[in-house]
């Protein structure tokens, strides 16, 4: 991830998948997500969920932090992303 980005959004490996595919702009990717507000530095309440979501990537289709964010993960990669307000539906 370019340093610009690592304020805004932050990347907490659980599980590293096969360490070596990444996406490049424009692929297709499928994601499981599950998406928690930040309330003083602890999770908050659940406010979305997917278990199959399917789109483009590096084409502003979804929340500038997924597009930073996803392109440093590899194929089946579980992790914790924490992405300031600025980088989501509500910073655009």
């Amino acid at each position: 991830m370019e340093a610009d980005h690592r304020e805004f959004v932050q990347i907490q490996p659980m599980n590293y998948g096969d360490g070596g595919i990444r996406t490049n702009k424009g692929d297709t990717i499928r994601v499981e997500y599950t998406g928690w507000l930040n309330e003083d530095g602890k999770k908050g309440p659940e406010f979305d969920a997917s278990s199959d979501f399917v789109t483009k990537i590096g084409e502003g289709r979804v929340i500038k932090g997924w597009e930073v964010a996803i392109p440093d993960m590899t194929l089946g990669e579980t992790s914790i992303l924490l992405i300031d307000r600025s980088y989501t539906i509500g910073g655009r």
